[in-house]
């Protein structure tokens, strides 16, 4: 077989590449740190350059950090470190779990369920800028509800794009940072959901209904996007939010388009008394609230 030959200059221009590497890493006070403390020489440096060179890519991302989701590290939610073997003079790369990732572990366990894209476990109240009066007086009533305040609840109405689920999965977020559990739902998938149950397991309809009349915080989004029928109205949404409305220590939110009358009207379905007892109940436990602002989508 013939002998592969290496050209002397492209091994002169690795030298150059190496050496240029090297005197680029020792500008990172982090990696001077790491040498100087474990009595690290040059040989080894230079047979370790890779890892260095990872390292600091890793760095700067972190530094940049926009959030897990916008992660842009080699390992997204984990944050790279150099570690050094004293017995075998070795460096290797450590991946520790980052900061970030860990509270995103944490909110989701806090959930019952959620119905919003993860990315928005970012965000926080202190985000929000542009503040409309309306806006305004929902972002108080966050607040307070944050604080643990003794305040009702929200019914936050308006048109479609004007941040009404947004705004409350801000809050969301808050809720359970805070240690409290939460459950982020829309009326049709907390309907179907449940009818689902209902049809397969009527113990696991109970459990999972009772889950809901329990949680610390509901925020049912989209109210009036459900499709409306009789056992809806009555042995699901009247039902969660009667009981809810018996014990002051829970919170119940809700987005809509419609305002209460509107949505009074809109599940009539020929029992005006009906519908009157649950918009009641709804008012019971939440404070009607217009949003009136630009489409933000």
């Amino acid at each position: 077989m013939e002998k592969i030959k290496f050209d002397r200059f492209i091994i002169k221009d690795l030298d150059k590449i190496k050496k240029k590497a090297y005197y680029e890493i020792l500008q990172d006070p982090s990696i001077k740190e790491f040498i100087q403390k474990n009595n690290i020489n040059e040989s080894v440096v230079y047979e370790n350059l890779g890892y260095f060179i990872t390292y600091l890519e890793n760095k700067d991302f972190c530094n940049d950090c926009d959030g897990y989701f916008n992660c842009k590290s080699t390992n997204p939610g984990f944050v790279c470190e150099l570690v050094y073997d004293e017995r075998t003079k070795q460096i290797n790369i450590h991946y520790r779990t980052c900061d970030k990732y860990i509270q995103i572990l944490r909110q989701k366990q806090g959930f019952l369920f959620y119905e919003y894209d993860q990315s928005l476990f970012d965000e926080r109240l202190r985000n929000q800028v542009d503040i409309t009066k309306s806006r305004k007086e929902v972002l108080s009533r966050i607040g307070s509800i944050l604080n643990k305040k003794d305040v009702k609840g929200m019914y936050v109405y308006g048109k479609s794009g004007v941040g009404k689920s947004y705004l409350l999965a801000i809050m969301a977020n808050g809720v359970v940072e805070s240690g409290r559990t939460c459950a982020f739902i829309s009326s049709s998938t907390l309907i179907d959901h449940l009818r689902t149950l209902l049809i397969d397991d009527n113990a696991l309809f109970n459990e999972e209904i009772n889950k809901y009349k329990n949680v610390e915080v509901l925020i049912i989004d989209d109210l009036g996007g459900e499709k409306t029928t009789v056992w809806a109205r009555d042995e699901v949404l009247f039902s969660i939010i009667d009981y809810r409305s018996k014990n002051k220590d829970l919170i119940t939110c809700f987005t809509s388009n419609y305002s209460m009358d509107e949505y009074q009207r809109a599940i009539f379905l020929g029992d005006a008394k009906k519908a009157e007892r649950l918009v009641n109940r709804i008012s019971l436990v939440a404070d009607e609230m217009e949003l009136i602002d630009i489409d933000r989508r």
